[in-house]
């Protein structure tokens, strides 16, 4: 039943952290290593997630096409057992 409380509370001392050494969070920021290295962490998470996106678009396109192939040869061999 606490459990909300407390994650409440420790989200709120965490912003709480943040608003107080927010000076020192701009500085370090505007550190241009810093910058790099995370502007080359953001193009690293963008290639990953689009390479993911391609492997699952390439995957649902295959699956829909197999299942427009099951439906296909279903109906197929209801037509050819309503015929005879």
């Amino acid at each position: 039943m606490a459990l909300p409380f407390v994650a409440g509370l420790a989200v709120g001392a965490g912003v709480a952290l943040l608003f107080t050494q927010r000076r020192k969070i701009k500085e370090s920021f505007e550190n241009h290593t810093i910058n790099a290295d995370l502007q080359k962490g953001l193009d690293k998470g963008r290639e990953v997630s689009h390479k993911a996106l391609q492997c699952v678009q390439s995957t649902l396109e295959k699956t829909a096409q197999n299942l427009k192939d099951k439906i296909d040869s279903k109906e197929d061999s209801k037509d050819s057992t309503q015929t005879t």
